[in-house]
């Protein structure tokens, strides 16, 4: 079954494992599932917040690949089942973000309403005693 250029999709990876090494068979695996890895972050030890199969720290890492969408269920599956991963999380990036490395081109920050603090945009009238008096009055009329 020959499959089209576009229906291949850009996914990122981040990981949590136990043992460094572990780092290079995920990477493997990815390879053998006929994935194309783009990039890859660097693997750094982190102290959990709370324990992960009595795991206290763990090596985090991330990498960006390209695969079809039929093999991403293939890929969960395996890595349920990989002793050595403690947790994943496979997320398909902002479209920007995907054209713009595409490119070779830093990704755009999306456009705000105003970059203007919520503090200065609404400033209360300032009213004299008399006229605070005044609004009180009516008020409580």
């Amino acid at each position: 079954m020959m499959t089209a250029e576009t229906d291949v999709r850009e996914y990122e990876l981040s990981f949590l494992l136990n043992v460094e090494e572990a780092a290079a068979a995920v990477e493997e695996f990815l390879i053998s599932a006929e994935t194309e890895i783009v990039s890859k972050g660097p693997l750094r030890t982190i102290t959990l917040s709370y324990p992960i199969k009595k795991q206290e720290t763990a090596f985090w890492g991330f990498l960006v690949f390209r695969a079809l969408p039929e093999k991403i269920a293939e890929i969960r599956k395996a890595f349920h089942l990989h002793p050595q991963i403690l947790r994943f999380l496979i997320l398909t990036p902002p479209i920007m973000a995907q054209e713009a490395r595409r490119r070779g081109e830093a990704a755009e920050k999306p456009e705000t309403i105003t970059d203007t603090p919520i503090t200065e945009r609404f400033e209360p009238p300032v009213l004299s005693n008399e006229a605070l008096e005044k609004q009180i009055e009516e008020i409580l009329g």
